[in-house]
């Protein structure tokens, strides 16, 4: 079985043929990828993942573990005002099932000293010009 990036070299195009994969084999590649990466690329003892409570860093994150080990996986919970509070149940069920270290960091404070939420308001306006705002933002 031919890897995703081979299989467009070979024919130039996206195909259903693409998504017929090895997960066992995949899985095993990323895993030693991970390993790579951070005992000898960056010589690190460890990772820190931010941890959404989404597919993508519940995916990362099980791989790490499976690549690493949990002792040396940091799960970083960043919620902010925005925030579904569903986001932060999930991400605690997942650290607690993979049994990672976890850290919950509330960074509302920091995204507003940087001005975001009116960064962001601002951008939507230019774009949008009846654009009325959320509710939420003062």
């Amino acid at each position: 079985m031919k890897k995703f990036s081979e299989e467009i070299k070979d024919n130039g195009k996206f195909n259903t043929d693409i998504l017929r994969i090895d997960c066992e084999t995949e899985s095993q590649r990323i895993e030693q990828f991970i390993r790579n990466q951070v005992f000898e690329s960056f010589r690190k003892k460890g990772i820190a993942i931010g941890i959404s409570g989404g597919i993508d860093s519940a995916v990362v994150a099980t791989l790490a573990v499976c690549a690493i080990g949990a002792d040396k996986i940091l799960g970083l919970v960043l919620p902010e005002r925005e925030s579904n509070p569903l986001s932060s149940e999930y991400a605690e069920l997942l650290i607690k099932r993979l049994g990672i270290h976890k850290e919950l960091i509330e960074i509302t404070p920091m995204l507003e000293s940087f001005d975001v939420y009116k960064k962001r308001e601002s951008i939507v306006r230019k774009h949008f010009p009846y654009y009325n705002g959320y509710d939420i933002i003062k």
